[in-house]
């Protein structure tokens, strides 16, 4: 009776006295050794929190959790545990009011690993931060600790220098923009949710130094049959303060449909022509002004518009009328092409069908559109290489043919000493192949050239128009067992001694590549 007296005349004074008592209290005590934990998706988990008084988990807690409390206790159950589990958990006081205390806490973090969703997912408001010149959060965190994350700008894809914590996301002096973090899971490149930096309308109303802008225009084929629709588009920045304008004559694109598309950081403006017809062929202007800074930039693209069945044109820029190439050093010649229908391509030496081997190989592809290109390859030439080389492509009834001469350069003494022994190729005394990996020696001399390998290899010869022997080995597969001295040789006659020359090939096995790891 007379304790309860002395509450109700003393409540004040008492009720101070519970206040300096309370600030000098020690920290709750969360019952781990760990400060930090990772969970399995689907699984059960439990912690306690003890403390001098009454102590609660701080809200707001995910659905899938509940609370237990006790006397001056309370657990923290978490059940099926997933991905937006991945949090800071608190343990404060309670006050006489009810209230967590925050000034006197204990926490732990909890990750729960989900390959499927590395990033943390994100309330809104997370997305959009406001400018600061002393440094910008984005809170990507992931659900992984073991992850490593990239921040890049958008559009640009530029890597942004920023410090990174696991359990915040990165924090760095940012422009005001569009921004998105990246990791890779398994292989596979992930990105999270596009983080927007706004400025303060009143700092985007101050003088500030514009950055460069630039504008971009491609369409959907350069060179279109009449009677088929064409795109030709044009990216932009975003923002208020940037005008776009297309810019071609008027006889050009009458019937055009224009679009806008506005995308994060940067905007689309598309004319979409339904029917080409002769008259919209010409060059297409997309025009973007900056209202700031009075900056304007423009991008542009040519549409020709061909009126038959079928076409096809050659490009064989950067190959000239007679071409030059050094003995035995692999050359490519590339043509691209515009046909429609897709062309039928072959090459000619000489006016023959030039036929495939190890050393002279041609493939074609087809680019995007109407684009292709054709390719061809001679590996280890030699004099008999030498030749008139023709292209043809047929494509429907149109036909087109580029031609040029080859020419092989000769060996020089100093190259090829007559009384030295053959030529190895590459040039090293030793080379190191990569596990399951393939390689080539070439070898070149004036006789009858032998192998000697550490296993049976697969062998090609043949012979130069100039009276030297080249012969080739190839590996299509290296592993351990072919590391060793790989000598070529000849001899001049029965009498003298054979001639040779050798290179050492390493292959490094499994072992040796984790050695070189650590």
């Amino acid at each position: 009776m007379d304790e309860a007296k002395t509450r109700v005349l003393f409540g004040g004074l008492l009720l101070l006295v519970l206040v300096s008592v309370t600030s000098g209290l020690s920290p709750p005590t969360i019952v781990s050794n760990k400060d930090e934990f990772v969970l399995r998706p689907s699984s059960v988990f439990n912690i306690s929190c003890t403390g001098k008084r009454n102590v609660v988990w701080a809200e707001p807690l995910p659905a899938n959790t509940f609370v237990l409390p006790g006397y001056y206790t309370a657990t923290l159950f978490i059940y099926n545990a997933t991905v937006e589990n991945t949090a800071y958990y608190m343990c404060t006081y309670q006050s006489l009011e009810g209230e967590p205390e925050e000034d006197n806490e204990a926490g732990i973090y909890v990750f729960v690993p989900d390959p499927q969703a590395p990033f943390v997912p994100e309330t809104p408001d997370n997305l959009v931060v406001p400018m600061d010149t002393l440094g910008v959060p984005i809170s990507c965190r992931v659900s992984d600790p073991d992850y490593h994350v990239t921040l890049r700008s958008l559009p640009s894809g530029e890597e942004m220098l920023a410090y990174y914590d696991t359990k915040m996301g990165f924090f760095a002096s940012l422009l005001p923009g569009k921004y998105q973090c990246e990791t890779t899971v398994d292989g596979q490149t992930i990105a999270s949710a596009v983080y927007t930096v706004e400025t303060e309308a009143l700092e985007e109303e101050l003088d500030f130094e514009l950055q460069d802008f630039a504008v971009q225009v491609e369409a959907s084929g350069e060179l279109v049959r009449a009677g088929r629709p064409f795109n030709v588009s044009c990216v932009a920045p975003a923002g208020h303060s940037f005008h776009q304008q297309w810019l071609h004559p008027k006889t050009q694109a009458a019937d055009a449909v224009q679009r806008k598309q506005t995308l994060p950081g940067r905007v689309v403006y598309t004319l979409s022509v339904p029917r080409a017809a002769p008259r919209d062929s010409g060059a297409y202007e997309c025009s973007v002004a900056e209202e700031v800074s009075g900056e304007v930039r423009v991008g542009s693209v040519v549409v020709m518009v061909f009126e038959e069945s079928s076409f096809v044109a050659l490009d064989p820029s950067g190959i000239l009328s007679t071409e030059f190439v050094s003995l035995l050093e692999e050359t490519q010649f590339t043509v691209t092409m515009d046909a429609s229908p897709a062309p039928k391509v072959s090459w000619l030496k000489d006016g023959e069908d030039l036929s495939q081997s190890y050393y002279v190989l041609t493939k074609t592809s087809h680019l995007e559109g109407n684009r292709y290109q054709s390719v061809l390859t001679l590996r280890q030439p030699i004099g008999k290489d030498d030749g008139n080389y023709t292209i043809r492509a047929l494509s429907g009834e149109r036909e087109a043919q580029f031609s040029f001469s080859l020419r092989v350069k000769a060996p020089t003494p100093m190259v090829f000493p007559p009384s030295s022994g053959p030529v190895l190729l590459p040039p090293v005394e030793e080379l190191v192949v990569p596990l399951h990996t393939p390689f080539t020696l070439t070898c070149r001399g004036a006789g009858r050239l032998a192998w000697s390998a550490p296993l049976a290899v697969q062998e090609q010869a043949r012979q130069d128009n100039s009276g030297l022997s080249v012969t080739t080995v190839a590996v299509d597969n290296a592993t351990a067992a072919h590391t060793g001295y790989y000598v070529c040789s000849y001899s001049r006659n029965a009498t003298e001694e054979p001639e040779e020359s050798s290179i050492y090939v390493y292959v490094p096995g499994r072992r040796d590549a984790v050695i070189q790891l650590l």
